[in-house]
């Protein structure tokens, strides 16, 4: 008796619960930490990775005044990047018509010039979406001479349930496309949460990446100081375009 008035009891709520219809709970994704280019490399410089001598501006002039700066302090070539949260800067292009977020200059009046058709005009890059991002301040840094590039990240991973360094020889374009058409020139290792990167990994990630004689040991200090810059910020992920 006891059971058929409980199991009756039951049917009840079950019926009430159908009738019920409440709105799905919906589960979004929220980033608290979004770093500009010139903030990511304030952090990586404090931990013993080399990065290009820059100076922020919010003007035409300022620009301009930073690119004497940087000339006075021996730089050569002279690059105007915008800062907006998104990649694909320097294939972009803003809503005025102006082709490329990313400008080499020759001389500090290029620089003042390039900065003047940048700053309060909204970039459109393959990551922003067609409406873009506005553009609030440049950064000015100095050219640096290379004869190839490399890619490296550093980021969480489903795959392997925590943090992955990602490496590539094949820099200097879109990684998705690389992982497409060249899935062999990509490797994954897996970091230790508790023990971090190790210089064992790091190195196994120079030598794949393209690295030799003494310049694996150095290409795996950088990698070891951009894991410990991103251990202390608690970052999610970071690339780092030599």
């Amino acid at each position: 008796m006891a059971f058929v008035m409980r199991k009756g009891f039951f049917d009840k709520a079950l019926r009430a619960a159908k009738k019920y219809n409440p709105t799905p709970i919906k589960y979004t994704q929220n980033r608290f930490l979004n770093l500009h280019e010139y903030r990511a490399k304030e952090l990586l410089a404090r931990h013993g990775v080399r990065v290009q001598r820059g100076i922020l501006a919010s003007t035409p002039k300022q620009a301009k005044e930073n690119a004497v700066k940087l000339r006075g302090q021996g730089a050569r070539d002279l690059i105007v990047k915008s800062q907006i949260l998104a990649g694909g800067r320097g294939k972009g292009h803003f809503n005025t018509g102006f082709k490329g977020g990313v400008k080499v200059c020759q001389s500090p009046e290029e620089v003042e010039q390039m900065a003047a058709k940048m700053l309060g005009n909204h970039l459109i890059t393959n990551q922003t979406g067609p409406e873009g991002q506005l553009v609030s301040c440049v950064l000015i840094h100095e050219g640096v001479d290379f004869k190839k590039e490399y890619y490296l990240a550093i980021l969480m991973e489903r795959a392997f349930d925590g943090p992955v360094i990602m490496g590539s020889p094949m820099g200097g374009m879109d990684i998705e496309e690389v992982a497409e058409k060249h899935p062999d020139k990509i490797k994954t290792l897996p970091i230790d949460v508790k023990e971090g990167l190790s210089k064992a990994t790091a190195k196994e990630m120079a030598q794949f990446i393209g690295f030799q004689g003494k310049a694996v040991e150095d290409a795996v200090h950088q990698f070891l100081g951009c894991m410990i810059c991103l251990s202390k910020m608690i970052v999610y992920k970071s690339k780092l375009i030599p």
